[in-house]
Formats: structure tokens, sequence, C-alpha cells
């Protein structure tokens, strides 16, 4: 890997280190999100093979959604995808994971929407 390719492969979302979300406020009653330049970032904790895609709830600093998808090939990653455009009403080139590709502690970069539209589309 050259050395430009391994910069940016620290980055996410291909945004400098600035642009990343700052530490979570346990304070705070949204810190599972993170407003970031023309978008925001979500913590999210996946759950894969469960009944049916929805919702959990807050766990600690991540918004728990469960997936039908299991965790194989990235078919949990497409699913998260999937679901969030649904839930958000944006098209899926607009949802990116930035964080967490093969765990379940992800962080995607949601683009065009702000931290109080996405909290009122998924938690109300």
């Amino acid at each position: 890997m050259d050395a430009e390719a391994s910069k940016q492969n620290q980055y996410m979302c291909g945004l400098p280190p600035q642009f990343m979300p700052a530490p979570h406020d346990p304070t705070e009653s949204n810190h599972w999100l993170s407003d970031a330049p023309n978008g925001c970032f979500l913590s999210i904790r996946v759950v894969p093979r469960a009944a049916k895609d929805q919702i959990q709830g807050l766990q600690g600093s991540d918004l728990k959604i469960r997936l039908k998808a299991p965790p194989v090939d990235g078919k949990a990653n497409d699913r998260l995808i999937k679901v969030l455009s649904d839930w958000l009403n944006i098209p899926m080139n607009q949802l990116q994971i930035a964080r967490g590709h093969t765990g379940r502690s992800k962080v995607v970069f949601v683009a065009g929407l702000e931290a109080e539209q996405i909290k009122s589309l998924l938690l109300e």
C-alpha cells in the first residue's frame, strides 16, 4: 500500500481527522448522534439474525438496531444501509459505513441530514 492510500485509509469516509465525530458526552441526550460538515454520524450497535428489522432503542452511547440479515459476506452491512435508507427516506448513496465494517459497533455517516432530523425520523 502506498503512502497516499495508507493516509486515505486512516480517514473515515475520506474526511480528515478534524471532521471525525467528537467523543460522546454522556450527559448529552443525543450521544449517539454527532453533527458533521454536510451530514451527521450515527453510532449504531447491530444485532444480526433477528426475527425482523427494527430499532430496539438506545443502548449506552449507541442506537441498537436489529437486522434479519446474517453477518456474512457484508449482508448485515448492506441490510443496515437499506433499512436506514428506508427509515430516513433518503437514497442509499447518502449513507456510508465509516467505521466498524466487520464488527457489531458501527459509525454510519448520513449525508444531507442534521442530528435533529435523524432523531425525529428514527425515534419518534
